[in-house]
């Protein structure tokens, strides 16, 4: 296609983290209702994953938001490795 001016490639600017829109969605846009029904979708199948699993996925629930963390970390009865964080 047809091109004038300028071209280039330039790094993303933003200030979002890949924790920024979804800790947005968990504090401000969910409902207390809405918490614990995605806490209780997610600790369903993820209580029957493997040790490791179940880690990996806490430490990245907590650093949404460590209430989230907290709240899956209890229904799955698997404490938070800070060590993982």
């Amino acid at each position: 296609m047809p091109l004038t001016g300028t071209t280039g490639r330039f790094p993303i600017t933003h200030p979002n983290t890949y924790f920024e829109q979804p800790r947005t969605l968990w504090r401000t846009i969910f409902t207390e209702t809405d918490r614990e029904h995605l806490v209780k979708n997610i600790s369903g199948p993820l209580s029957g994953a493997s040790r490791d699993k179940q880690e990996g996925m806490l430490a990245l629930f907590y650093k949404i938001d460590p209430d989230y963390g907290t709240r899956i970390s209890k229904a799955i009865g698997v404490p938070i490795n800070k060590a993982r964080l």
